[in-house]
């Protein structure tokens, strides 16, 4: 079972149906839905339904079931925190969401809270860390590819970068302001030359000041290195530093 990016359904749904075998179905789920239980809390809440998805560990998944619902639950999500991401039918959705939601330490929240959250874990989100003019390994996600592998999208590129490097990478900026510094602006050196573009920025909760990530030259994201954003013609102070810009919590 994959999730795949919103932005990129269509795509990838025609590349995974060009490459499969023919002893493969492809199945698409649209009347699925998909939550999120994320946080210190999370293992409590599920593992009051579910002594199964309790005991998973980051990445893993299982079949169970919460309060008699089929779910499909991974031990995963995009917040850099311990939760899980349930998969239910359509038809159960509104009374899995209200059994959870009734759980007092259990709150809704959106997409903001989420992207809010991401950023401070040093997360990608495709189109702004990722699109088709960035590459993984800009993004900092070497990772992600297998040695030995070279049938993937892009593969040419990619292992080139992999074994030379690249010119751009991806770096943390902490903001030497109270003045948020947003997706798109510019960055400059001491030189006021342009060595980069920020791709994603808001305020952290966590660390009460705003950051920010980048694309920089590779040769200006040293830790430490001081920088300037663009705000409104104005130059901000920026810092490079070190991602995550707070701790993963996952459950390993």
């Amino acid at each position: 079972m994959i999730i795949v990016n919103a932005a990129c359904k269509d795509k990838d749904f025609t590349y995974l149906k060009s490459h499969l075998s023919g002893r493969c179905d492809f199945k698409e789920l649209p009347d699925h839905a998909l939550f999120a239980l994320q946080g210190p809390e999370a293992a409590t809440v599920i593992g009051k339904f579910s002594a199964h998805a309790a005991a998973l560990s980051f990445m893993q998944a299982c079949e169970t079931e919460i309060n008699g619902i089929p779910c499909n639950i991974s031990r995963s999500g995009y917040t850099g925190e311990d939760g899980f991401e349930i998969s239910v039918a359509n038809q159960y959705a509104e009374q899995l969401a209200c059994l959870l939601l009734a759980e007092d330490v259990v709150e809704a929240v959106g997409l903001g809270a989420r992207d809010t959250l991401r950023l401070e874990a040093g997360l990608c989100l495709y189109g702004h860390e990722l699109n088709e003019a960035i590459t993984p390994v800009e993004a900092g996600l070497q990772w992600l590819f297998k040695k030995g592998h070279s049938k993937f999208p892009g593969a040419d590129k990619i292992l080139n970068q992999l074994h030379l490097g690249t010119e751009k990478i991806r770096a943390g900026l902490v903001v030497e302001s109270k003045i948020p510094v947003r997706d798109g602006a510019i960055i400059i050196n001491n030189e006021d030359r342009v060595i980069g573009h920020v791709t994603s920025g808001s305020f952290s909760p966590s660390l009460g000041k705003p950051v920010a990530m980048a694309l920089l030259e590779r040769n200006s994201a040293n830790l430490g290195n001081t920088l300037y954003a663009i705000v409104r013609d104005q130059k901000i102070a920026v810092t490079v530093t070190k991602l995550p810009f707070i701790p993963h919590r996952y459950h390993r």
